[in-house]
């Protein structure tokens, strides 16, 4: 997991700022972009659909107001032209 700067795996730590200068003295730099989907080529020559739904039953104890799931349904589409 990566969260504030750190590596985490397991109960290990480390600040990634460490793990970059034990791994290259030198330093290191990166440059990036993301293109946007507009300026992808691909974009134009493919449509991308995803739908989804959930359908869930409960029910509720009028005494104490005790909710329970008694049955749940979720369905996921993607598709991709």
């Amino acid at each position: 997991m990566f969260s504030g700067g750190r590596v985490t795996l397991g109960a290990e730590s480390e600040a990634l700022s460490e793990i970059i200068a034990r791994n290259h003295p030198e330093g290191l730099e990166a440059e990036g972009e993301i293109v946007g989907m507009e300026k992808d080529p691909n974009y134009k020559a493919n449509s991308i659909h995803s739908y989804g739904a959930h359908f869930a039953e409960v029910g509720v104890d009028a005494d104490t107001a005790e909710i329970r799931l008694r049955r749940m349904l979720a369905s996921l589409l993607l598709a991709a032209f």
